[in-house]
């Protein structure tokens, strides 16, 4: 028995059901997509709730009590009292006269009394010195027969020692004439030939020789 309403296609279609089902299902397709509204996603809003009044107290801040300590007194200790000190005074003009103030001029007179004794002691040895060469016997030396030839000439200072018989017995050059052969000829001369009065003690003089060919 046959359902009403059934559809059936005739026996000549049945070879084209399988690309008919395909084209019926490809328009449907085409047809959901344009005419079936899409979907919208609506964005979810939170309530705004207004604000709620906040009270806000502000506290002053309190000044620090300052506490003042009262000195403490000492039962039974009373203030020592200072004993007042006589002012000094200067002592007056007439007290001021009568001190003795040291003699300043002690030390220099002193001083002067022994520069006057040493001078008055090199006074003395220099007029024994010059005596002394005055009597003397003190020939000069020869002109070296080489510094003659080479024209050396000079001046040699040489310090001389004489014994209290009126012997030499040091010569010793303090300033040389430029040429040792002037200076030694001055020297052997002086310690060979040079002789003095006896003058009681040792005595020290200093004498220049002077080498010079126009003199000779």
């Amino acid at each position: 028995m046959k359902k009403p309403g059934a559809f059936k296609l005739p026996s000549s279609l049945h070879r084209f059901k399988g690309p008919l089902l395909a084209a019926l299902g490809f328009h449907a397709l085409l047809m959901g997509i344009f005419w079936f509204p899409t979907l919208r996603v609506k964005p979810v809003i939170s309530p705004i709730y207004p604000p709620t009044n906040l009270e806000i107290t502000l506290e002053t801040p309190t000044s620090p009590q300052i506490h003042e300590e009262k000195p403490q007194t000492i039962p039974g200790n009373s203030p020592v009292p200072i004993p007042s000190l006589p002012l000094e005074t200067n002592p007056p003009l007439q007290d001021a006269e009568k001190l003795i103030l040291p003699d300043a001029a002690g030390p220099v007179s002193q001083t002067s009394q022994e520069n006057d004794s040493q001078k008055s002691a090199t006074l003395a040895e220099e007029s024994i010195r010059v005596e002394l060469w005055n009597n003397g016997f003190h020939p000069l030396p020869e002109y070296p027969h080489v510094a003659r030839k080479f024209g050396y000439e000079g001046m040699t200072v040489v310090r001389i020692k004489i014994d209290s018989t009126g012997r030499v017995l040091e010569v010793d050059v303090l300033v040389s004439s430029g040429y040792a052969i002037l200076d030694k000829t001055a020297r052997n001369k002086i310690l060979q030939d040079w002789r003095f009065n006896p003058p009681g003690r040792e005595i020290v003089m200093v004498k220049e020789i002077n080498f010079s060919l126009i003199q000779r």
